[in-house]
């Protein structure tokens, strides 16, 4: 995420953001406060993740009020508890009737055990190789039934999704530690090459590292 970026996410999709130079807000709304919306999340997740301009700025100033409401009313207040849960469920609601008509829903896959242990693989050894034949038969299923399913929840190949966090991998390195080098930082980011990792980081930031450091 960058400067003046918003994302909805529901709760169940596996999802992992970036902040890049920026603060940030976080809105977690707890089942108890989705008044009215708990069979309409179900099974569902946003289709439109970053939305646009002018719905960001409607979202992000709904999302500000909602912190403004917090930190004035909160427990430190002296507010009634009860009051102050109906008052926040009641501008929480409406935040997620904008949120729903700003980014629609779509059905989402069953996540099974499989998909989320190779998840979990990935992101603990996505600096090595990764052979997918190798990861399907660790995760007790097929090549093709993992790669359709890794497909259809995140839009992206298994390859894909490993060469994305390789790339930012790249980009933490090189803007934390002034004194790595591309080579150094190609290798402890598991890319074979410079030539590969430097294809990944021009599709996951439309530059080559050196421009962006």
């Amino acid at each position: 995420m960058r400067p003046g970026q918003l994302a909805a996410v529901s709760s169940f999709v596996t999802h992992e953001y970036e902040s890049y130079n920026a603060d940030a807000l976080l809105l977690i709304i707890p089942r108890r406060l989705a008044v009215g919306y708990e069979k309409t999340f179900e099974r569902r997740s946003f289709e439109k993740v970053v939305v646009d301009d002018d719905e960001q700025y409607t979202l992000l100033h709904q999302l500000r009020a909602i912190y403004s409401i917090h930190m004035r009313l909160g427990c430190c207040s002296g507010m009634d508890g009860i009051a102050y849960e109906q008052l926040i469920a009641s501008v929480c609601s409406a935040f997620l009737g904008l949120a729903v008509y700003c980014c629609g829903l779509r059905e989402n896959i069953a996540v099974n055990s499989s998909l989320i242990g190779a998840l979990d693989y990935i992101h603990s050894h996505y600096n090595e190789e990764i052979r997918i034949p190798e990861l399907a038969r660790l995760m007790l299923c097929s090549q093709q039934t993992l790669s359709d399913q890794f497909r259809e929840l995140f839009g992206m190949t298994i390859k894909s999704y490993i060469n994305h966090l390789r790339a930012n991998a790249v980009c933490t390195m090189l803007s934390t530690d002034a004194s790595l080098t591309l080579s150094e930082a190609t290798e402890r980011a598991g890319f074979g090459s410079i030539r590969s990792m430097l294809r990944a980081y021009r599709r996951e930031y439309g530059c080559t590292p050196s421009e962006n450091r």
